[in-house]
């Protein structure tokens, strides 16, 4: 017998391991590309990404996943659970969504494949997945599980910092005013994530450990209330000194679980070494 509901997104959602075999999440890998060589996003590690670009002086490149690998991904699922619910990376940051969706159209997935633009990315993502996947194993319906995703999916807290801007900007992610900006009055910018975009947040100036400090000074002010019962820290090579004791913060703050992921490969692309953020539901 097949079970009545599967959760799913693309690898970028930066959702730990343990919570995806917890939850029974699936996942569906882009592609990174180094030059001449391909690789399954999950396959290459953040160090090996930028090892590529230091020595040749190349950005690695992600590939959007086509409408028919998409099809292919659903038919597998589809033979273990009556419906899908699969969440997207924002369709304003990748062709992604809309294959994703264009895929669900078929007419073989009517009433069995539902697509959701999460207007987000990383780990925010990963927790609207979260949110879904329990509500699924609590045994609510799909459209039980659509319902309260309406409800809870602008709760979500999501933003990073950078240490610098070159990779978001060679990546058509911010402009090059931007970088110039940045770089001349050195500068670590915040990014935001809102109605699915990436925009700039707070400026932060100085060494990196003054720089974390003050970025969950900001984080605190912006969610004074939250949901303590996940916060996941999502990173690109961060020291781990600095992780634990963001982790520590956190847990002082009153969080009872929290995560340390290292994004995936599609994001590491995009944001360059040293970047991280703290996401959790504000509500």
């Amino acid at each position: 017998m097949k079970k009545p509901v599967c959760l799913s997104s693309e690898s970028s959602f930066d959702l730990p391991l343990a919570l995806r075999l917890e939850l029974d999440i699936h996942v569906i890998p882009l592609t990174i590309i180094l030059g001449e060589k391909e690789e399954e996003d999950g396959n290459i590690p953040a160090r090996k990404i930028y090892d590529y670009v230091e020595y040749s002086g190349k950005l690695a490149r992600t590939a959007a996943i086509n409408s028919y690998a998409y099809e292919a991904y659903f038919d597998s699922l589809l033979e273990e659970y009556e419906r899908v619910i699969h969440i997207s990376l924002s369709s304003r940051l990748s062709a992604t969504c809309q294959n994703a969706i264009l895929a669900s159209q078929n007419p073989k997935y009517e009433g069995k494949v539902t697509v959701i633009d999460s207007r987000s990315v990383s780990s925010a993502i990963g927790l609207l997945a979260v949110r879904c996947a329990t509500l699924a194993k609590e045994g609510k319906s799909v459209p039980e599980i659509l319902k309260a995703y309406e409800s809870f999916k602008s709760d979500v807290h999501v933003s990073f910092f950078v240490e610098k801007l070159e990779y978001l900007a060679k990546g058509g992610r911010c402009s090059k005013l931007a970088l110039f900006g940045a770089n001349l009055l050195k500068l670590h910018p915040q990014i935001v994530v809102r109605d699915g975009a990436l925009v700039p947040g707070e400026k932060y100036r100085g060494p990196l450990s003054k720089v974390v400090k003050e970025y969950l000074a900001s984080v605190e002010e912006e969610a004074p209330t939250f949901d303590p019962s996940l916060a996941i820290i999502a990173h690109t090579v961060m020291p781990e000194e600095v992780l634990f004791q963001v982790r520590d913060r956190l847990y002082e703050r009153g969080f009872t679980r929290v995560e340390i992921v290292e994004a995936s490969g599609a994001i590491s692309c995009h944001c360059g070494p040293h970047a991280f953020g703290v996401i959790y539901f504000k509500k």
